[in-house]
């Protein structure tokens, strides 16, 4: 099963984005692959942070994996935190989000709303609608 998790590049490596965590908990897969936490101890503090709210065990073949090949894969926490998500597309103000998400290191220094828009498919030259993406999250 573990050769069917991806393809490693030229120099032997592969990075994994596993949008289950969000990048405020990329410590909790840091020291998970560091042998700092078990399995179940990075599944407890998952749950005790409680915003994302993804069942992480269906992974843990991937993670355990992950665990003991850490010189050739890199775990990455890659999605913005939910609480943050439902913040910015409840009363959308795409300025202020922008602020907000370069601040918490989130995007780079050089985004502009541009980059807002075509990353999370919000138009923002529009005015929000009622349907809005806080209900997909």
């Amino acid at each position: 099963m573990a050769e069917n998790f991806g393809k490693f590049n030229k120099k032997g490596k592969l990075v994994i984005v596993m949008y289950q965590f969000s990048f405020e908990q990329q410590y909790m897969l840091d020291e998970f692959q560091l042998g700092k936490l078990t399995f179940q101890s990075l599944l407890s503090q998952y749950e005790s942070v409680g915003t994302e709210k993804h069942e992480i065990s269906k992974y843990r073949t991937l993670l355990e994996y992950c665990k003991r090949n850490i010189g050739r894969i890199k775990l990455i926490a890659g999605f913005l935190p939910t609480p943050f998500a439902k913040q910015a597309t409840s009363k959308p103000n795409f300025e202020q989000t922008l602020k907000e998400a370069k601040h918490r290191k989130y995007i780079g220094p050089d985004a502009d709303l541009e980059f807002m828009s075509s990353s999370f498919g919000l138009d923002v030259n529009e005015e929000p609608q009622d349907s809005n993406l806080s209900a997909f999250i």
